[in-house]
């Protein structure tokens, strides 16, 4: 009975520090004093950070991914991460790989975006940015289902949305320069 309240202390913990953690994030994105974006120069540094402090979303990633192979989908390499196309809509970002639809560069920037916040924010990425955005995208398409005529808000409005949109386009033009270069 000692562990059960030893875990659930734990897991209040994470949730109290995933709070103002959100709301910090949320603050400097709005006075722009934050620009979530890795140096191209360190991938090192990246794979090292995905695999220790990104941790749990990573793991979750690689387990899709090893069910996504096993179903015979094969992943494309995009930008530093692993994107499985395939025919849907919407895109979900899991540590290093993602899933997006097939020709939609948008969407695949977007989700590699997630990807560096996942970096950033480690352990905390799944409560601050992944939950409220799976949150968000679900409640959008529930609402548009609902009443096909309703007028919701810019995808990017929300802060955690904006950022990996901004952060995954500059990233991956900041490796295209680079390429070319």
């Amino acid at each position: 009975m000692t562990v059960f309240w030893i875990l659930l202390s734990i897991l209040a913990g994470y949730i109290v520090l995933s709070i103002p953690i959100y709301f910090i994030m949320k603050y400097l994105y709005e006075k722009k004093k934050v620009q979530v974006l890795p140096n191209v120069k360190y991938k090192w540094l990246w794979w090292i950070l995905q695999f220790t402090w990104s941790l749990p979303m990573t793991l979750i990633g690689c387990i899709v991914a090893l069910v996504l192979l096993c179903c015979k989908k094969k992943p494309v390499k995009y930008g530093w991460c692993y994107c499985f196309e395939l025919d849907v809509n919407w895109g979900l970002e899991l540590g290093i790989f993602f899933i997006a639809p097939k020709k939609s560069k948008s969407t695949k920037n977007h989700e590699h975006g997630h990807a560096i916040q996942n970096i950033y924010l480690g352990p905390f990425a799944i409560t601050v940015v992944s939950l409220p955005s799976c949150i968000r995208f679900w409640t959008r398409e529930l609402q548009k289902k609902k009443n096909p005529e309703i007028k919701l808000e810019s995808y990017d409005k929300a802060w955690f949305e904006g950022q990996a949109t901004k952060s995954g386009r500059a990233f991956i033009k900041q490796l295209e320069t680079k390429k070319d270069s």
